[in-house]
């Protein structure tokens, strides 16, 4: 016999599923048993900071100063409903997700053209299984203006998870300026 079985497990891993059927009546002392394995992988990543400025520009209001440390958040989530884009609204987190050297990315939204793009340190994160797939990961930008943050993690099982990224971060501002008159 041959059945399918719709499978929804919300966190990630490598997971067996084991089967068996005992025959009733007409098939009493059929026995069939199976297993196999599958992967559940996160749907996507939620990068987030503690200010947001969706117009993305120059408007925006002052976040911190380039090069000081501030907290971005890293969410591996759960898959919610077919053509989800935002996975920050109503997607549960994988605990169980864990990979190395996800890598992290800035884009410069503002100002455009901008003469400098900056160094965002660190480039990439090690992902530990962690309650609701939360990670905060210590970063700086160098540059002033306002960024886009994205994660690209590695193939999880054999399966491309691809680049996820924030919603508009910052303004970063100088830290201070240098007189260089003599």
């Amino acid at each position: 016999g041959i059945a399918t079985i719709a499978v929804n497990y919300s966190d990630a891993g490598q997971m067996q599923l084991n089967a068996s059927f005992s025959g009733s009546g007409a098939e009493a002392g059929l026995v069939m048993t199976g297993s196999d394995l599958f992967v559940s992988r996160p749907a996507g990543f939620c990068v987030t900071a503690s200010t947001t400025c969706t117009a993305g520009d120059d408007t925006c209001p002052a976040f911190t100063s380039a090069g000081t440390a501030f907290p971005l958040s890293l969410q591996a989530v759960a898959w919610q409903v077919d053509g989800d884009t935002d996975f920050c609204a109503g997607n549960s987190g994988t605990a169980n997700y864990s990979a190395s050297n996800l890598g992290l990315s800035a884009s410069i939204l503002a100002p455009s053209p901008a003469n400098a793009t900056g160094t965002l340190s660190p480039t990439s994160y090690n992902h530990g299984a962690i309650v609701n797939g939360l990670q905060s990961v210590s970063v700086t930008e160098s540059e002033v203006g306002v960024f886009e943050f994205s994660v690209t993690p590695p193939s999880y099982f054999g399966y491309s998870l691809g680049t996820f990224t924030s919603a508009p971060i910052g303004r970063f501002y100088p830290d201070h300026f240098s007189d260089t008159s003599d």
